[in-house]
């Protein structure tokens, strides 16, 4: 019993098991709910690229990867432009706060995505990376069965 409560009370910890909150738009439904492994994908790869782990940030990525709008295709190419980005981070960054939140809320909260990145799909979950200076945010989505990151931005 006490591994239960543990468990249920870590999955509220993760602010996941809850659905996401806003103001309904016209024609949407009261609730989001962003799954629990589209959670743990964003926040383990977020803090795999502020830890500089590129063996733990690579698989979380798809086979194609839009990095700031630039199409990666290819398991290799995408590991070969992912570890040019953790050698690109300059000095300690620290992951202050990560923010999770479906495509349509983001969109309502901030507006269209960059149209660099050519988003089209509308079962996104996008995660917000949050430094001390600057940021970076994860667009994921299922592939496969599995949520994986596929495009990211400043």
């Amino acid at each position: 019993m006490k591994l239960a409560t543990a468990l249920v009370a870590c999955l509220l910890q993760l602010g996941s098991a809850a659905p996401a909150r806003s103001a309904p738009a016209a024609g949407e439904a009261g609730e989001e709910r962003i799954p629990l492994l589209a959670v743990l994908v964003a926040k383990t790869f977020l803090r795999a690229v502020v830890d500089r782990d590129l063996k733990t940030a690579a698989p979380l990525a798809a086979s194609e990867v839009s990095f700031d709008g630039k199409l990666v295709k290819g398991p290799r190419q995408v590991r070969r432009r992912l570890a040019r980005l953790l050698g690109a981070l300059a000095g300690r960054r620290r992951l202050k706060k990560v923010v999770v939140v479906t495509m349509a809320r983001a969109r309502r909260l901030f507006g269209p995505p960059p149209a660099r990145l050519k988003l089209t799909r509308k079962d996104l979950v996008v995660a917000f990376g949050r430094f001390r200076r600057g940021g970076l945010v994860a667009i994921l989505a299922p592939v496969a069965n599995r949520w994986r990151v596929i495009a990211l931005t400043d």
